[in-house]
């Protein structure tokens, strides 16, 4: 999936560094040893790098959609 795979699995480490739950199942959620594992094992320069991930995929996603909007304005 290239940029945009990396992009979500960025996300979902967000989220876990976030304390949001996550389904896994029909009625299961991620454990919360997994968050504290996470939280424990991860260095603060990648916890900045993945808050800055979800920023730029933003930016990524409004930039395509002015370029497809111009692509579809300069058709007519």
């Amino acid at each position: 999936l290239g940029l945009l795979g990396v992009s979500i699995k960025a996300q979902w480490f967000r989220w876990v560094l976030n304390g949001r739950k996550i389904k896994i199942g029909k009625n299961a959620f991620l454990s919360p040893k997994t968050y504290e594992f996470v939280n424990e094992n991860t260095s603060q320069h990648l916890k900045s790098w993945i808050r800055k991930d979800f920023i730029l995929s933003v930016l990524k996603m409004g930039c395509l959609a002015l370029m497809c909007i111009f692509a579809f304005l300069s058709k007519t």
